[in-house]
């Protein structure tokens, strides 16, 4: 089968790009408040001949804009798509007077702003389409796998395919994760009882832009350097490191994930990048054995945004996702 899948060439004339004038022209964008008060930011387009709709969870520090290239693409294979910003970053509601800082108070949060939006928003939009019928596939990215995950093992019945690209089920970390555990409860504990406001973890600060050789997620200079672009045009979506909170909530999230592997039964197709060098993969590895319905594809030569890699490895990338959809289409 022919698709349309995106090259760098496609990009590099960022902010010029058939993507961007796409996102601009076709994405719906709005903001959904949830009964919390916080304000989730949210991105849809409809396809006029939908097989289905493609849902995107986000990873950590993304945005709604960030992922233009990959929604024009999924666009022109014939999907709907609809996506949100994580609450605390991109576009939706920061909860700390230092907006950069990373935090939630429970990956359970993350969840039901998700769970919120496919209600209240997404669902009347398929409907507004005359698409009410279509199945959703839940696509993540990193920290957005590990909300899937949680998801969809809440919710099994919201969905009818779920992918994974470098889901975040474990982190690497330089101290093992029960000492790492133990220490970030002291900080947290420490914070609350005396009530100060909350903090970067250890050496973590504010967004930067760092050169391209620094850099852990990609190996396509082309992307990345669109990327760095891109955040300087919407500063209102950069996120700099994390908080004790976050990593504390982040190590329960993923070790609920994982506790409750085998209770995900939706077809699930899993990619592992093999220069990753943020999450696990061994927990990957793992978490995909437990899984009933699951094939798991290490990529090559990729770092570990696959989505925003160099066109060989997200060509594979890609090509597989459309496959795995057409499945149910």
């Amino acid at each position: 089968m022919s698709y349309f899948v995106s090259q760098e060439s496609n990009v590099s004339d960022y902010p010029n790009t058939d993507s961007m004038m796409f996102f601009a022209e076709k994405v719906s964008t709005g903001v959904w408040k949830q009964t919390s008060g916080v304000d989730i930011f949210y991105g849809f387009v409809a396809h006029e001949q939908a097989s289905q709709c493609v849902v995107i969870s986000s990873g950590r520090s993304e945005s709604v804009i960030k992922y233009a290239e990959f929604i024009h693409e999924l666009y022109q294979n014939g999907y709907s798509v609809f996506i949100i910003d994580h609450q605390g970053q991109g576009q939706s509601s920061r909860l700390l007077n230092n907006p950069h800082i990373g935090y939630v108070n429970t990956f359970d949060d993350y969840v039901e702003d998700l769970k919120s939006l496919i209600n209240n928003v997404l669902n009347p939009f398929l409907i507004d389409n005359q698409q009410a019928s279509l199945p959703k596939t839940l696509l993540c990215h990193s920290m957005g796998g590990a909300i899937g995950a949680l998801y969809v093992q809440k919710y099994p019945l919201d969905f009818s395919r779920l992918i994974l690209c470098s889901p975040m089920l474990g982190i690497l970390m330089p101290l093992p994760l029960c000492l790492t555990k133990a220490i970030v409860k002291v900080l947290v504990t420490f914070q609350t009882r005396l009530k100060l406001p909350a903090r970067y973890f250890w050496g973590q600060a504010n967004y930067q832009s760092y050169p391209f050789h620094n850099n852990s997620i990609t190996n396509s200079e082309t992307r990345y350097r669109v990327y760095r672009e891109m955040m300087a045009n919407y500063p209102q979506n950069q996120l700099g490191g994390i908080s004790p909170q976050w990593l504390l909530q982040a190590i329960n999230g993923m070790s609920l994930a994982m506790a409750r592997a085998n209770k995900i039964t939706l077809p699930t197709l899993v990619f592992q990048a093999a220069e990753d060098r943020i999450v696990d993969n061994e927990k990957i590895t793992q978490f995909v054995k437990e899984l009933p319905h699951a094939e798991l594809i290490i990529v090559p030569n990729a770092k570990h945004e696959l989505l925003f890699e160099k066109n060989e490895p997200r060509t594979l990338v890609v090509t597989k996702i459309l496959d795995f959809l057409s499945l149910s289409s």
